[in-house]
């Protein structure tokens, strides 16, 4: 009796799944005219097209290769499949045991794939262009899922999603991980949005068509399991199913809604992607000590301020990126002074920079006897303490941004600037010059 409770919720759940998608479907070229300022069409418009698609003859370019007419129903079959295992207003269906991050993204990705393929059956010159940049925001979106989505099944030590929505929403210690999933999962959607390919007409093109809204139905539920779980019905006791499936059709429709309008702008995928990268900072900031990340981000940014510099980069914005990492070092080694006094010179530095551009970058680099020179020792003294390996590499670095920054500045440079910028721009050097004096100044006495 359970099974067949179990079953009968399961074809509930499809058929819910699968009449949602083609709710959002014919309200989604509606929605997308209101924001672009142009009049809607009907709101059976995209039915209509389709039933006009499936009655065209099947048009095939002479240029297509054998598996022309495979795309369309590879990516169909791929969405479709995702759809039935996909969790929807209940858990405990028959399909929960596959509902796993890596089926659902390896579907997503074939489906995909197909589509993007396709694109390249048209052929030439900008068809291939469009399909180079479709892969790539694909390629993003894909990525941005299974970071994310790999996050949260270590946190709940499980790849099945019933077990992520579940775990997670019990524990309220990961509401910001949570949070910053749901935003970067549902905002990257819009990547994984892709067009129809051009030269396919008819039937073939209803079923990219039917694909797209299969898919978009998958990625919405994918969301709502992972951040909006409760209230979901039991599939084995069904009088709790009217609730949940109420429930459901509620969250969908409006995350659906909200989608439509918003995850297919940059502006959006842009917060998405912060996002992402937000939860994965909280989730190392929960599994790792904030001083070990302090040090490691700050061998990050020295690492890409010295690739700048040997890739000829700007000279005073790379030597302030490596400047910034050991400050980051810095703080994570408990050098909190020497750490402040390299933000400060960076600041006065780069204010000064415009008018005396080699002063300012001098201030910059670990040199006598500006406030870079005595951070950096400070910091040095820290590192060289706690591990010499890691104080040789910090050493390294910093010597070797001050040389290489040095043979860039061509004696052209040194020029005096009109006097009123002068007057300025030498307060701030000397400034930056008085916060490496300070210390020193200081323990004199002492």
């Amino acid at each position: 009796m359970m099974l067949l409770s179990r079953l009968v919720a399961t074809l509930i759940d499809v058929a819910t799944l699968l009449g949602m998608a083609a709710g959002l479907g014919l309200l989604t070229p509606v929605l997308r005219a209101v924001h672009d300022g142009v009049a809607p069409p009907p709101w059976r418009q995209a039915w209509d097209d389709l039933v006009k698609l499936s009655r065209k003859r099947r048009l095939r370019p002479g240029f297509a290769s054998p598996l022309y007419a495979a795309w369309p129903v590879i990516a169909v079959s791929a969405s479709g499949a995702a759809l039935l295992v996909v969790p929807g207003f209940s858990f405990g269906l028959i399909t929960a045991p596959l509902a796993t991050v890596p089926l659902l993204a390896g579907l997503l990705a074939l489906a995909l794939g197909a589509r993007l393929a396709a694109w390249l059956e048209s052929g030439e010159g900008g068809r291939g262009a469009v399909a180079a940049e479709a892969a790539l925001r694909v390629a993003i979106g894909l990525l941005v899922w299974l970071l994310v989505l790999g996050a949260l099944a270590v946190r709940a030590g499980s790849d099945r999603l019933d077990a992520i929505g579940g775990l997670l929403a019990a524990t309220p210690a990961n509401a910001a991980l949570v949070l910053l999933a749901g935003i970067a999962l549902a905002l990257t959607s819009g990547c994984l949005e892709c067009g129809d390919p051009a030269d396919y007409a008819g039937p073939e093109r209803a079923l990219f068509r039917i694909e797209a809204m299969l898919r978009r139905i998958v990625l919405l539920s994918i969301v709502l399991a992972v951040i909006a779980p409760l209230p979901m019905a039991d599939s084995g006791l069904a009088a709790t199913w009217p609730v949940g499936l109420a429930a459901w059709i509620v969250k969908a429709g409006v995350l659906g809604l909200v989608l439509i309008w918003l995850a297919p702008r940059r502006f959006a995928i842009r917060l998405g992607v912060a996002a992402a990268i937000g939860c994965l900072a909280v989730m190392l900031a929960q599994t790792v000590a904030v001083a070990t990340l302090l040090i490691w981000g700050g061998g990050v940014l020295v690492l890409a301020g010295l690739i700048g510099l040997l890739r000829r980069g700007a000279v005073q914005e790379t030597a302030g990126c490596v400047q910034l990492g050991v400050a980051s070092i810095g703080f994570g080694l408990g050098a909190t002074d020497g750490a402040l006094l390299i933000l400060a010179t960076i600041a006065l530095a780069r204010l000064a920079g415009g008018t005396f551009a080699s002063t300012g970058l001098i201030a910059l680099l670990p040199l006598p006897p500006f406030g870079a020179f005595t951070g950096d020792a400070a910091v040095l003294r820290g590192a060289f303490r706690l591990d010499v390996w890691l104080g040789g590499a910090v050493l390294a670095a910093v010597v070797l941004t001050a040389a290489i920054a040095l043979a860039r500045q061509p004696p052209a440079r040194f020029v005096m600037p009109p006097a009123r910028r002068a007057l300025p721009a030498a307060l701030l050097l000397l400034a930056a010059a008085a916060l490496g004096l300070l210390p020193w100044l200081i323990a004199l006495p002492a």
